[in-house]
């Protein structure tokens, strides 16, 4: 081959003036028989790039399918989890009060008390009734009040 002096230009093209060769025929013979076998390997490679196409959207579909169970799976556990944490909260909450409520009856009992009241009336200067200071009433059998004047 002869050697070119450019680059995309045929300013240059000195293979003009070269004694011109001998052009063979670019033609080839086919065999009908190989031709026929090849055909039959195609389609052959076809159908089984088809059945391995098919083979392979099936594994997608189940390789999604457990991906899908996977994540919500995955989703359910995270909702349980921040139900059970609230519902914890709750009961927390409930505990507190109850604690609070039994306080705070205690304390109406600590202020309601007899002895608590007799230090706070003698405090007042109040004393105990005498038993000259306390009359009896006597009721009859039958549900009446007689005034006795």
């Amino acid at each position: 081959m002869s050697t070119k002096y450019y680059v995309d230009s045929f300013a240059y093209d000195y293979e003009m003036f070269l004694p011109k060769k001998n052009k063979t025929n670019n033609v080839i013979e086919i065999d009908r028989k190989k031709a026929a076998a090849k055909s039959q390997t195609k389609e052959k490679a076809k159908s089984e790039t088809k059945s391995i196409s098919a083979s392979k959207i099936v594994t997608v579909l189940l390789a999604t399918a457990a991906l899908i169970l996977i994540v919500t799976s995955i989703f359910i556990r995270v909702q349980i989890t921040e139900v059970t944490a609230q519902i914890n909260g709750l009961e927390t909450q409930i505990e507190r009060a109850e604690a609070k409520s039994v306080d705070l009856e205690m304390q109406i009992e600590n202020a309601v008390c007899i002895d608590k009241l007799e230090t706070e009336a003698q405090k007042l200067g109040m004393q105990k009734a005498e038993n000259y200071q306390m009359n009896y009433i006597e009721v009859n059998d039958k549900d009446s009040i007689d005034d006795a004047k």
